[in-house]
């Protein structure tokens, strides 16, 4: 359900953008997870990620399975949000590159990678300071890389709302 979520927030938003042409049909696929053809015949590969780690998803699934007990981290000093979600995201957009990188990826003209923000950090993390670190992270990582994606987007809860950050490298020249 989360990936369908993630493509239809994330659809809307292109639309307001107007980075979109219609008609268009998505198709689930796996590697990426959806394919997207415009109207002009353009095809976007789309893969859907959660920003999270595997320890964090394996403790919310016994949470909601069993009804366990689980322990939520409360204190932070100074930037240690910022620091530690930067830390999650770069680790999540390697692992989805290093997919990228193989050949089992289905033929678009442009692959995009949306990620969904779902960690475990208590406190807000401030989007404006952490933003540059992952902006500055991520250069050095994609570094690495044969291919590349096009496009990174993070959706990420900011207050009681959701909020699409697009193409958070588009003005970034790595």
């Amino acid at each position: 359900h989360r990936e369908r979520y993630c493509l239809k927030y994330y659809l809307e938003e292109l639309v307001k953008k107007e980075k979109l042409t219609f008609p268009l049909k998505v198709k689930k696929e796996e590697s990426p997870d959806f394919l997207i053809t415009m109207d002009n015949g353009v095809k976007i590969g789309l893969e859907v990620t959660e920003g999270t780690t595997p320890e964090y998803q394996r403790k919310i699934k016994e949470f909601e399975k069993n009804g366990i007990e689980y322990e939520f981290i409360g204190s932070w000093v100074d930037n240690e949000p910022e620091c530690k979600w930067t830390e999650i995201i770069v680790m999540r957009i390697k692992e989805k590159l290093e997919k990228l990188n193989q050949s089992r990826f289905k033929s678009a003209n442009r692959y995009e990678l949306l990620i969904y923000d779902n960690n475990d950090l208590t406190l807000p993390v401030r989007i404006e300071e952490a933003l540059p670190m992952l902006r500055k992270k991520l250069c050095d990582v994609l570094r690495n890389f044969k291919k590349i994606f096009d496009s990174i987007s993070i959706l990420t809860p900011q207050g009681r709302k959701e909020q699409l950050l697009y193409d958070i490298l588009k003005d970034k020249n790595c």
